[in-house]
């Protein structure tokens, strides 16, 4: 499929196709047509695709996801390469939740000590 039925099939826009594809998250065949080439992809970029998107949900970054990707796709990842990939990730979004309570602690702090100025 050419680009601009991925986008349609995808929900993603060509930029962002393109952008994903600049940090070897998606690839594609070229084809040539008379003096023009395109892009071409495979029905696998829509897979990759739904495994980035839900990566992207679930708090990992791009980058943390080409390798993610990759080994998903290529099933290299054993059940418990898996799950310790999900624990860490876990680990991450625990330390990200305590340091959102410390700022949140510390404004609504802030908002009493201003309420109590205007008394």
């Amino acid at each position: 499929m050419l680009i601009g039925e991925l986008v349609k099939k995808s929900g993603l826009s060509k930029s962002t196709i393109r952008h994903y594809e600049d940090m070897g998250l998606l690839h594609h065949s070229l084809r040539q047509a008379g003096s023009k080439t395109y892009r071409e992809y495979d029905e696998s970029t829509l897979k990759r695709i739904e495994i980035i998107e839900n990566g992207k949900k679930m708090g990992f970054s791009l980058k943390e996801g080409k390798h993610i990707v990759d080994a998903l796709m290529s099933e290299s990842l054993s059940k418990a390469d898996r799950v310790l990939i999900l624990q860490e990730k876990v680990q991450d979004i625990e330390v990200k939740i305590a340091a959102l309570k410390s700022v949140k602690s510390q404004i609504e702090s802030k908002i009493v000590n201003i309420e109590a100025e205007e008394n």
